[in-house]
């Protein structure tokens, strides 16, 4: 009896795997899509440009002062402290405050207003065996272009004939000596009117010109 029934099961195991009763076994593979959003980050660089800019302490436009404690005051006085050369310079000085009182500073340093460049004129003070000092600055510049002038000369001449340039005269207030670039021929085979340029430049890069005009005639 236990054989049978073991022989039962068996057969009913057989029947049961070969048939659909209890519906296909499909194993499906659920498929996750991660959407990882990516935030891209941009940091600007911020760039700071320092500009320096430089001011040539020349001229004193207005009075400056110095305080160097609640009793003592420096004062530089207004004054013209850019000037054209070989002309006068004059000197505003310089005061020391003591309280209420008010006396002139002193100074060795001189400008040489007959060449060109920067000069420091030193202001000091003694005071309780102390010397208190401040100081101008003051430039000599040339801004004037030479001075060209025409020599007298024969400018008119016949075809054929020699032509004599008259020259100029150059001057200039830096008292240099310069000389002239001369521009230009004249033909005197043809007739028609020629310009002679003269060009004059000083240390400064001042520049002026002048033209002289040849005829020549038949």
């Amino acid at each position: 009896m236990r054989k049978l029934l073991i022989l039962l099961v068996i057969m009913i195991t057989l029947i049961l795997s070969g048939c659909d009763i209890f519906g296909p076994r499909t194993t499906t593979a659920g498929s996750t899509t991660a959407n990882q959003a990516t935030t891209a980050t941009t940091i600007a660089a911020t760039t700071t440009s320092t500009i320096i800019t430089t001011t040539a302490t020349t001229t004193v436009a207005t009075t400056v002062t110095t305080v160097i404690n609640d009793e003592i005051t420096l004062v530089l006085n207004a004054g013209q402290d850019t000037v054209e050369i070989n002309t006068n310079w004059s000197d505003g000085g310089a005061k020391f405050i003591l309280n209420d009182s008010e006396y002139n500073m002193t100074t060795t340093d001189t400008v040489n207003n007959s060449t060109l460049g920067l000069y420091e004129i030193t202001y000091s003070y003694d005071y309780n065996s102390e010397i208190y000092s401040i100081t101008r600055y003051v430039i000599v510049i040339d801004q004037i272009a030479p001075v060209i002038e025409l020599n007298l000369g024969v400018d008119t001449v016949k075809v054929g004939d020699i032509w004599t340039d008259g020259g100029i005269t150059i001057t200039d207030n830096s008292s240099e000596t310069l000389t002239a670039t001369v521009s230009g021929t004249v033909n005197i085979n043809a007739a028609g009117t020629y310009e002679i340029t003269y060009t004059a430049t000083d240390s400064s890069s001042n520049t002026s010109n002048i033209i002289r005009y040849v005829t020549v005639i038949e």
